[in-house]
């Protein structure tokens, strides 16, 4: 008999370096370097390994749509995303936007306050894009990326970055959260 838990798949939360209190992994502050409470970057690149070794794949989660609170839009400490024009004006999505699926004020408001990310931005999408395939998928080795948020963020750029991974040898899987079907089957 086999000795296996069941399963041959692990989903882990967001690696990256968080802004004071965020440490879940979805308030980024540095994309580049990995939460010291999940660890290190050897410890990750071991996790994914040892899970490969047992014919386990790793699917990691990514946050596209915002970085963690700051103090009065001070971007000076956010890594890449280090400029104002990294961001949209700030607003912030309502109860309202969110019934009304009002796609202009998701994609480019504020969800629970944290800065939203301008993925419109040709230079954030190839920050993106280059982290995704240089260190997620190149460095780290994840087999699949569970993308957060996937509703806040450019419909365009859910469409790029599939064309950029169509090669790639990794799975994508995008979170829309919303109970009205039709929104949903737009993604």
């Amino acid at each position: 008999m086999k000795d296996t838990l069941g399963f041959d798949a692990i989903y882990i939360s967001p690696y990256v370096e968080n802004t004071e209190h965020g440490f879940h992994g979805y308030w980024a502050k540095n994309i580049y370097k990995v939460n010291p409470h999940f660890g290190t970057e050897d410890d990750l690149k071991q996790l994914v390994r040892e899970a490969h070794k047992r014919g386990i794949l790793v699917m990691i989660d990514i946050v596209f749509n915002h970085i963690g609170k700051v103090d009065n839009d001070d971007f000076s400490g956010i890594v890449p995303f280090n400029k104002a024009s990294h961001y949209h004006e700030p607003c912030d999505i309502t109860n309202e936007d969110l019934q009304t699926n009002n796609r202009e004020r998701l994609e480019k408001c504020r969800l629970f306050g944290q800065p939203d990310i301008n993925t419109e931005s040709e230079e954030v999408k190839q920050i993106f894009f280059r982290w995704i395939r240089d260190d997620v998928i190149s460095k780290y080795g994840f087999d699949a990326l569970r993308v957060d948020t996937v509703r806040h963020v450019n419909m365009r750029f859910w469409k790029e970055l599939n064309e950029f991974l169509s090669d790639a040898p990794i799975y994508l899987l995008g979170e829309v959260f919303d109970g009205n079907n039709h929104a949903v089957a737009k993604y």
